[in-house]
């Protein structure tokens, strides 16, 4: 995961695995987890309201150890394979957002976050006051 490092933003926001702020729009910051069980990978909410963890989302297990990408090798001026886990998680302020893959625009009242998939595709979750719902922001 060198590559997604390099051009990730960090900030008190968000890391590679989790983001924080108020998803919920209680006043309070909230949590959201990357992780995986034995099974699956999971997007996990904790959310003030209830302090209960919320699952969001679950999808296939990823073995970092054949998940691959090509990327630039730019001391060879060349191209490698680099292994690892290429889904992360993105911080998404409160204001309007649009995708040539939705029908309508959405208008966030709260924060929300993004997952995505390096170089591949994003999906942005939000709290519509009861669950988290997805809106496709890339391919």
């Amino acid at each position: 995961m060198p590559s997604v490092k390099q051009y990730y933003k960090f900030s008190k926001k968000q890391n590679l695995s989790s983001v924080v702020d108020d998803f919920d729009g209680d006043g309070v910051n909230d949590v959201i987890l990357q992780g995986r069980n034995s099974k699956e990978d999971l997007i996990l909410a904790i959310l003030s309201k209830t302090q209960n963890v919320l699952l969001i989302d679950k999808f296939p297990l990823t073995d970092p150890s054949k998940n691959w990408m090509v990327v630039p090798d730019v001391k060879n001026n060349s191209t490698k394979k680099e292994y690892g886990l290429w889904v992360y998680l993105t911080h998404v302020p409160v204001g309007k957002k649009s995708s040539p893959y939705e029908k309508k625009k959405l208008d966030l009242k709260t924060a929300a976050f993004e997952l995505q998939y390096f170089e591949k595709a994003s999906v942005l979750y939000y709290f519509d006051g009861k669950k988290f719902s997805k809106f496709t922001t890339g391919d």
